[in-house]
């Protein structure tokens, strides 16, 4: 089945927003992208994202300024959503 270009643009607004959701919602995301596990959390009403499970936190001021500015291989996570393989929430 082939998706219209109006369709597929819903599907991804719909996922990113969830995405977005969950970070917002204060969930402790565990994923991983090409085999690397990662960690989205909360502290001090600031999100943070860091390799699991020792690796350093990159604070952010919310959810849309971590979506927008963390980076993974040059690529902001906002546009890496569909490459994440949920671990745990």
């Amino acid at each position: 089945m082939m998706l219209s270009k109006c369709e597929i643009m819903v599907w991804y607004r719909t996922h990113t927003r969830i995405f977005y959701d969950a970070v917002e919602m204060g969930l402790d995301i565990e994923f991983f992208i090409d085999g690397i596990r990662y960690n989205i959390s909360w502290q001090n009403n600031k999100p943070f994202i860091c390799v699991c499970p020792d690796g350093e936190p990159n604070y952010y001021s919310d959810t849309q300024d971590l979506l927008d500015n963390h980076k993974i291989d040059g690529v902001p996570i906002k546009d890496l959503w569909q490459n994440i393989d949920i671990y745990a929430m």
